[in-house]
């Protein structure tokens, strides 16, 4: 990499070194897709829990909660079930809490469709 090139804060290492311990830096984050990155299709790229708060502001507070103490649900084995007719956001709902818990406690996790799962 040119000198000239080089991330001024981490001179192109790709990250930081703090008393806490390594980080990645700015630099490595700036062309980071989470939408590709968790693999959710363009549709649902839009989803966020800001967003689901306006239409749904019971289910966002329930999803807030569920995230705020996610390390203890994780523990006990619990997660969210939503259910519902066709067209009232399940879909666009789970997207946001899924990039929210990535945002927040940097979970590996996938967008998956059940439609691609089925046996044919």
């Amino acid at each position: 990499m040119a000198e000239e090139n080089k991330c001024p804060l981490c001179k192109g290492v790709g990250y930081i070194i703090t008393p806490e311990g390594a980080r990645l830096c700015q630099c490595q984050l700036r062309n980071f897709n989470l939408n590709k990155y968790l693999q959710i299709p363009r549709k649902f790229y839009s989803a966020d829990l800001n967003k689901v708060k306006k239409i749904h502001p019971q289910i966002a507070k329930v999803l807030e909660e569920y995230i705020e103490n996610f390390p203890h649900y994780k523990k006990e084995g619990k997660g969210i079930f939503i259910y519902g007719p066709v067209g009232v956001g399940k879909t666009f709902t789970i997207v946001a809490l899924l990039k929210k818990l990535y945002e927040k406690y940097r979970i590996k996790s996938r967008f998956v469709d059940v439609k691609t799962l089925s046996i044919q």
